[in-house]
């Protein structure tokens, strides 16, 4: 019997952040939480693409990264949150997820997004006035050449040829508008981990963003969503704050800075909420000697 009851999975997301600027460390770290997560029994690992550094960390080139995973798993699901799509050459990149898709045994779910840093965009040659236009075009060419179709010219296919990609292509979005849009093309959903710039908690913005994606579905197959939140297991908060705090802290001061908070805020509030949120820890977390952010995730 088959229930129509929507399966609950559970995944992660790394920024394959470290403390330090030792890249080796940090993804050997990033690998290894891979591993475990594969012999725990988790669903899905994704990973995030930055081509301009973070503090202590960030992966350029997840595919490369993904590849090594399916290498050291047996059953995990690879994705990425997101590849960063208007920077990408769509035949390019449907070759390299097929390759890792082949690897894998079929492992692989991929995301996509505009990405938001105009110092990216500039460094591959992009106008970030176009991203939203350039990321419905590569999309397109993304499908057809996941879909085996002809791109680029005449009688040509991408290799190796890809498996079904038709409930495996989501997108990352930030608006209602941006949710209908997915919607339409057949994406699946996914909400980042908090909806910055807003005033409101992040569950309150969101929601509409999904109902909306939700009302403008029309395939026979059922929507999914990637639903991603801070945890941070521990014995309790002392524990916790001991691990993360002066993290959670400097995080927040420093997304402060770049105005991922709302204008209205003071730097004395900004300041206040920085240090609030140490008593509430969400932003990271350490297993091991690692970084990771664990998403819940409807998928």
């Amino acid at each position: 019997m088959t229930s129509d009851r929507p399966r609950f999975r559970l995944g992660f997301l790394t920024h394959v952040q470290g403390r330090d600027d030792d890249f080796a460390r940090t993804y050997r770290n990033a690998q290894e939480l891979f591993t475990v997560a594969d012999e725990l029994g988790f669903d899905v690992g994704w990973v995030a693409q930055h081509h301009v550094a973070l503090n202590g960390g960030g992966l350029s080139s997840p595919w490369t990264f993904l590849a090594h995973a399916a290498a050291r798993t047996s059953r995990i699901r690879l994705g990425t949150e997101i590849n960063v799509l208007p920077l990408e050459d769509p035949v390019r990149l449907a070759e390299d997820v097929a390759t890792v898709d082949t690897l894998s045994g079929g492992r692989v779910e991929i995301g996509v997004g505009s990405g938001s840093s105009a110092v990216e965009y500039a460094a591959f040659g992009r106008d970030v006035a176009r991203k939203r236009e350039l990321t419905s075009q590569n999309l397109d060419i993304l499908r057809q050449a996941l879909a085996n179709r002809e791109v680029g010219t005449p009688g040509f296919r991408i290799q190796p040829p890809a498996g079904d990609f038709s409930e495996r292509i989501w997108q990352g979005v930030f608006s209602a508008q941006g949710a209908r849009h997915a919607a339409a093309g057949g994406s699946h959903l996914l909400l980042n981990r908090a909806a910055y710039g807003f005033d409101a908690p992040t569950d309150e913005v969101q929601r509409p963003w999904a109902d909306a994606y939700l009302a403008a579905w029309d395939r026979p197959r059922r929507p999914r969503i990637g639903l991603s939140r801070f945890v941070f297991p521990a014995k309790d908060r002392r524990t916790a704050l001991r691990h993360i705090g002066e993290d959670v802290h400097r995080a927040a001061l420093r997304m402060a800075g770049s105005g991922a908070f709302p204008r209205a805020w003071t730097p004395a509030r900004r300041c206040a909420a920085s240090t609030l949120s140490t008593a509430i820890p969400r932003r990271s977390s350490r297993r091991c000697g690692r970084r990771r952010s664990c998403p819940s995730r409807r998928i």
